[in-house]
């Protein structure tokens, strides 16, 4: 075979212009694809032909081809990166069928990686250089290259000792060090090797095994020694379950849905009790932004999840602008959050898996030894990349189709081959995404697929809407002093719940305690009785027990009995045996409490402090104003929602072919030639008429104006137009024509 490649006559003299040969829609198509070359506008063909051959635009095609493509775009460097389909086809063992090749060259073409008429196939030279130096570990084309019989001659004439050697060679790199490579004996394994010609001088200490050597040596006859078959691995792992009608599929989709709705239900719960628990407490950051251990362990608990889980949670809020650090390093919640609560929980989830798609960190790294959750060891480029393409991927297949993770591991690494390559493992990662899949309900537990993957956009499918069922505002109230929510609670009945009763499970059915100390949470905050009773009744879908009746009663008694205000602060109280016992209690002593009056003391302390002593002492007090009214809660502390960047304006690419397309027919108007453009310059300047001039600038750029010529000697024109005027020397203007 011709592995010395092919040259190729092609009616395209430069990659310029194929691009103004191609179709509108094609390239339109390609500019679709690569964003980056929108940004800002090309000025014309030539300037985008210079944008799409840059290394750095190059280097972001290359990272989207799958396994197959990227194995064609080495063949056709290994073949000098001008070739033909059929050159391609052979080298990748492959000349009986073409219609792979065929279809990756096409794709290739799409992206303007390969270019040249429709049967051959040009690389750029950024690809080329990409491909190494020895693409498919090959050596460059020998200058005498050795026929096939010398080849089997050769071969036929070696020992074991010297074909182990060439082994090493045979699949690249195609070079080896060797000592003084030029003075190697004749009865060595080099020195005969060389003296046969089946291994080469590359220097004086470096042989090189020759092509035609090394692919008589591959058998069978192919690029590479792993090559990739042209079609993805099986994603399916299962039976693919029907998901419509009254059959067993369908009843499997809907109980799949309805799982899949649970658990994304109980998400958006944990991220809400996240934010919550940040606005109880000062929650203190580190220096690089992250939570420390203690905090970290502190809303663990709170949520009772695993430790993988709750850096999701807390990850998802801050990415959703729900909570923020504050100046002095706090972590607090947000104005966004109380917008976000007021939406209905399918919108709520949303929002969070649009965030979640973004957040270019990974979660789980700021569990690592040395590394804080929301710190910087958790930033990672790489993971909203990866995050979509595991989406599209599962988006592929039927709903209740089952999979696996080392199935989506096997079609990512063939879809993405630079992952297989990276520092970090794909399996490793994969396995960690996983459970994030599941809990959101993209999912099932069983590595089944669901509905909730079509809610992975920015506006959710009314389909999946009607999935989440609607907010409830009642709860059944029962005699063991819990409550049970039937579904997801409105967000401001949720919140009073919380408020009066300790939430001891999460999930549709949550269930929450109500005790003496949850009750007089609720005191604290400025209830009344007559208002925990009221919000009970309303919001209770049974009689109130008696045993929560009396347990309101007997708080609310007891709630008050004690009195601070500010002398710094006094207390007061009716029961002068109480004050004698916080007199004589030493948290009292250390307070500077003292009396002033028969149950009136005064402290050198602040109320807040006070509160929080006669609290410990097992007492009940409330806090009041100087006119005796009881001072309520301090409302929750909220921090200004993030301000994102505004994203950059849609390009359109249509619109910038056609913009090309008129630049380059006004182009195709003006005259070029030096006698033409000095003619036209000076009829323009006789005739007082505007003239458009491409000329250089002086930083080696073309531009373009339009005006009128007023004085034209000395070799420069000087122009007069709304830009103001300017003289430009008439060797620097490259085209001329009509204004």
């Amino acid at each position: 075979m011709g592995l010395s490649g092919t040259a190729v006559t092609v009616r395209d003299r430069t990659y310029a212009d194929w691009l103004r040969r191609r179709p509108d829609a094609e390239l339109a198509a390609t500019l679709h694809r690569r964003p980056d070359l929108l940004h800002p506008p090309p000025e014309d063909l030539a300037d985008l032909a210079a944008r799409a051959t840059t290394a750095s635009s190059v280097a972001r095609v290359l990272r989207h081809l799958d396994a197959w493509q990227a194995t064609v775009v080495e063949a056709v460097a290994a073949l000098g990166g001008e070739t033909t389909r059929a050159e391609v086809a052979t080298i990748l063992g492959m000349p009986g069928d073409r219609d792979a090749v065929d279809g990756a060259v096409d794709e290739l073409r799409r992206w303007a990686l390969v270019w040249g008429s429709q049967e051959s196939v040009r690389l750029v030279r950024e690809a080329r250089i990409a491909s190494g130096p020895y693409p498919g570990g090959l050596a460059p084309v020998s200058a005498r290259p050795l026929g096939s019989d010398e080849v089997e001659r050769a071969l036929a004439g070696i020992g074991p000792a010297e074909r182990s050697l060439l082994d090493r060679l045979v699949w690249g790199p195609p070079t080896g060090r060797v000592r003084d490579a030029t003075h190697q004996p004749d009865d060595s394994p080099v020195g005969r090797l060389l003296r046969l010609g089946l291994l080469r001088l590359h220097d004086a200490d470096t042989v090189m095994l020759p092509r035609e050597v090394a692919w008589r040596l591959r058998s069978p006859a192919r690029l590479l020694a792993d090559q990739p078959s042209p079609a993805p691995p099986d994603l399916v792992a299962g039976e693919v379950e029907a998901a419509t009608g009254a059959s067993s599929g369908g009843l499997r989709a809907r109980l799949a849905a309805q799982g899949a709705v649970a658990t994304a239900a109980e998400l958006v719960h944990d991220v809400e009790a996240c934010c919550e628990w940040a606005g109880s407490a000062p929650v203190r950051l580190l220096r690089d932004e992250g939570l420390g251990v203690r905090d970290r362990n502190a809303l663990r608990s709170h949520l009772g999840g695993s430790a993988e889980r709750t850096a999701l949670v807390v990850e998802l809020a801050r990415a959703a602008g729900l909570v923020t650090g504050s100046a002095q390093r706090t972590l607090l919640p947000t104005t966004g959050y109380d917008r976000w609560l007021a939406e209905p929980t399918a919108e709520r989830w949303a929002q969070l898996v649009v965030a979640w798609l973004d957040l270019p960190r990974w979660p789980r790294r700021g569990l690592d030894p040395g590394g804080h959750v929301l710190g910087t060891d958790a930033s990672w480029a790489v993971a909203p990349d990866l995050r979509r393409a595991a989406i599209e991927q599962l988006r592929s297949v039927p709903v209740t189709t089952v999979v696996l993770p080392e199935r989506l591991t096997a079609v990512l690494g063939w879809r993405r081959p630079g992952w297989r390559r990276a520092s970090w493992s794909l399996d490793e990662v994969i396995a960690e995404l996983w459970p994030e899949l599941q809990w959101f309900g993209l999912l099932g537990e069983d590595g089944t697929t669901t509905a909730l993957l079509d809610g992975t956009v920015a506006s959710v499918p009314a389909e999946v809407v009607a999935a989440f069922p609607d907010p409830v505002t009642e709860v059944i109230v029962q005699a063991d002093l819990t409550a049970v929510a039937p579904g997801p609670l409105e967000a401001g009945v949720a919140r009073s719940l919380r408020l009066l009763a300790d939430q001891e499970s999460r999930g549709a059915g949550a269930v929450f305690r109500f005790s003496a100390a949850t009750v007089r949470r609720a005191f604290d905050a400025g209830w009344s009785h007559e208002e925990v009773v009221e919000w009970l009744g309303e919001h209770s879908a049974t009689p109130i027990p008696q045993p929560l009746e009396y347990l309101v009663a007997d708080t609310a008694r007891r709630h008050g009995a004690i009195r601070v205000g500010t002398a710094w602060c006094y207390v007061r109280t009716e029961d002068e045996a109480q004050a004698s016992t916080v007199l004589a209690h030493p948290a009292g002593r250390a307070l500077g409490l003292r009396t002033i009056a028969p149950g009136v003391l005064v402290a050198n302390a602040e109320p807040d402090q006070v509160v929080a002593a006669l609290h410990e002492m097992g007492l009940h007090p409330a806090a009041e104003d100087e006119s005796g009214r009881t001072v309520p809660a301090p409302e929750p502390v909220r921090a200004p929602a993030p301000r994102h960047p505004e994203p950059p304006p849609t390009a359109d690419p249509d619109g910038i072919v056609a913009a090309l397309r008129s630049g380059e027919r006004r182009r195709a108007e003006l005259v070029a030639s030096t006698d033409d453009i000095v003619q036209t310059v000076r009829g323009a300047h006789d005739s007082g008429s505007p003239l458009r001039v491409d000329y250089v600038g002086d930083d080696g750029t073309r531009s373009s104006t339009t005006a009128v010529p007023i004085a034209f000697a000395s070799g420069t024109v000087r122009l007069v137009g709304a830009e103001g005027s300017r003289t430009i020397p008439l060797s620097r203007i490259v085209a001329a024509g009509p204004g």
